[in-house]
This record gives C-alpha cells, structure tokens and sequence, in this order.
C-alpha cells in the first residue's frame, strides 16, 4: 500500500510538473508611445520596442514621466485628431517558443480602468484584430530565440480641441488612478486559459477643476477607449 502510495504521489508530481513546463511565457511591459492609427509614427517605435521586449532590455515608461515605474501622467494617455495624436499606453509583449499561427484563436486581450471608483472592463479582444489598436509578428531576439513580439494600445480620445485635452487630463486626476492590460494565452482549444496583467498607476495630481467626461470616451483599443 505504501509503495503504490509512492509510485501515485510520483505520478501526481510528474504530471503538475509537466504541466507548468507546458505554461506559456508571457512577458509584458508597458511605456508610452504614439497613436497607433499613426502608423507613421508607430512604425518608428516598434522597432526598438520589440528588440527590447524580446531581449530583456525593456525600461517601463522609458518614454514617459517616469521611467523605471508602471506610473503615467495623463497626457500620456490622451489621443486626439490633430498634430501628432497625442499618446497612448502601449503594453508590449514578448512570448519565446510560439508563432503567431500557434497562437492564432489562442490569444485575447482587454484593458480595465477605473472611474470614480468602478471599474470598466473592455475585452476579451482577439489578437490580431484589425478593428482594434494591437500588432504582432514573429520575432527572432540577439540570442537568436525565436517567439512573438506585439503591442496592445489604449488611451483616452478627444474630439475637440486642445482645451478638451487640458479638461481630459484634469478629469483624469480627479476620478480615475489606473489603466490595467490583460493577456489571456492557451496552448489549444482543449487548454485552459492562463491570464498575464500589467497595471499603468496615473499619478496623483492636485486639481481644483472636477468636471464631468462628456460620456465615458471608450478605451483606444484599434479604432480607439476610441472603442
């Protein structure tokens, strides 16, 4: 009795371990960047932003207020009509051993943020989805590893003018503290998911104007919260 107590226990183990060696890797970072729909732009940063993702070199909010940190002003989060469209918070994301046809049904993805106190969630969105803000390809890294690299994209969307940006940004610090990305992956359709999260903190800024957003503008995610 014992030794069949033994020989299941070894089973047990053997079988949760090779589960997690089945787990897919999903590395995440986040920074901000340009407008996706400027694909002028965007097709600038990704370069570097992919190497760095799949090399392990990837400084959150490089590009912002505050690099090294998960934390953003507004106005890196706001995109508008005009200029250069303004910025948005770009999750980038790095998964080694896949291709993008393994993944194919096999990824979502959906942003959270809150306002006044609750919650919205936008999503699950598959990956790709040419009606959202997202890109991904295969990718090699300098370690000659193979995976797929991409970005996620989400903002706040101005219609009007620049004064709207300043009202944006000052709503954003009275009522809202967080921008949030979730990956969701499985090996298959047979596989359970597994869900990654990486949360963007707004900073704390004092403001004296509290003004109510003109509807909830939907997160840019590839038209964009431009919903």
């Amino acid at each position: 009795m014992r030794k069949c107590s033994a020989v299941i226990c070894i089973l047990v183990l053997l079988l949760a371990t090779a589960t997690v060696a089945q787990a897919v890797d999903v590395q995440m970072y986040i920074d901000t960047g340009p407008d996706v729909w400027n694909t002028t732009l965007f097709s600038a940063w990704t370069p570097g932003a992919y190497a760095a993702a799949a090399d392990g070199t990837y400084v959150n909010m490089g590009g912002g207020t505050y690099p090294g940190t998960t934390v953003f002003i507004a106005e890196e989060a706001i995109v508008y009509s005009w200029g250069d469209n303004g910025n948005m918070l770009l999750w980038t994301f790095w998964i080694p051993g896949k291709t993008t046809t393994e993944l194919t049904g096999n990824i979502q993805y959906r942003y959270r943020a809150d306002w006044e106190g609750v919650e919205y969630t936008y999503g699950w969105y598959d990956i790709p989805n040419t009606s959202r803000a997202n890109a991904w390809q295969d990718y090699t890294n300098s370690a000659n590893v193979s995976g797929v690299v991409g970005a996620i994209g989400c903002a706040w969307e101005v219609t009007g003018d620049y004064s709207d940006v300043e009202q944006l940004a000052a709503d954003m610090y009275a009522y809202q503290t967080y921008f949030a990305a979730d990956i969701q992956v499985r090996e298959d359709a047979e596989s359970s998911w597994e869900t990654y999260t990486l949360t963007g903190q707004l900073t704390p800024e004092p403001t004296g104007i509290i003004a109510l957003l003109a509807g909830l503008c939907g997160v840019v995610s590839y038209r964009r919260f431009r919903k």
